[in-house]
């Protein structure tokens, strides 16, 4: 195992308090991680954990998820994923707080949002003029925690191949991948 391996580490968690919403009730709980010196939150929703597993990871979205901006569809996800888990009485969704802008951060998502406004180029595009990569997130912080849940197979739930790879690189077998999300109208 290499060094940046080594040094992740769960440095708090709590996982089975209730939370009710608008879709029903779910179990929910938190880890707090730390890995290459960052700590990080993550927070787990879920139904029931029955082999073979549906889980969604789901990077954060402040613009999407807290003030509804319509340019990603990452709140429309969050919903259906939520929906899905609790029609199916199965499933675990890991959301990465700190992911935000494909873990490029809110402030680095705002000036790629105002390169995709002045110039109609797509965020990807907006990324190279600001000499970044596309999509910065690793996703080896969450493969410890659905190690931690005792999730080591499971379906992914989801519409990006690179997400499956990731986990596959870091120990999850990922024995089916749905994608069970509708784009939404805008």
């Amino acid at each position: 195992m290499n060094e940046a391996k080594k040094d992740f580490r769960i440095i708090d968690k709590y996982v089975g308090t209730e939370l009710r919403n608008e879709i029903g009730t779910f179990l929910a709980g938190a880890y707090k991680t730390l890995w290459n010196g960052e700590v990080k939150n993550h927070l787990i929703l879920y139904t029931g954990i029955d082999h073979p597993t549906p889980v969604r990871v789901q990077s954060g979205c402040l613009t999407g998820d807290i003030f509804g901006d319509q340019r990603c569809d990452c709140h429309s996800q969050l919903v259906q994923v939520m929906k899905y888990i609790y029609d199916v009485n199965n499933g675990v969704l890991v959301y990465t707080v700190e992911d935000d802008g494909r873990g490029r951060g809110t402030l680095t998502k705002f000036k790629v949002y105002h390169l995709r406004d002045k110039f109609g180029i797509t965020s990807q595009d907006a990324c190279k003029l600001l000499g970044l990569n596309y999509d910065t997130r690793d996703y080896y912080p969450v493969t410890r925690i659905l190690m931690d849940l005792g999730l080591e197979r499971i379906i992914l739930l989801s519409d990006n191949a690179t997400k499956k790879e990731s986990l596959e690189k870091h120990g999850i077998v990922v024995t089916d991948v749905k994608n069970i999300f509708q784009k939404k109208a805008i």
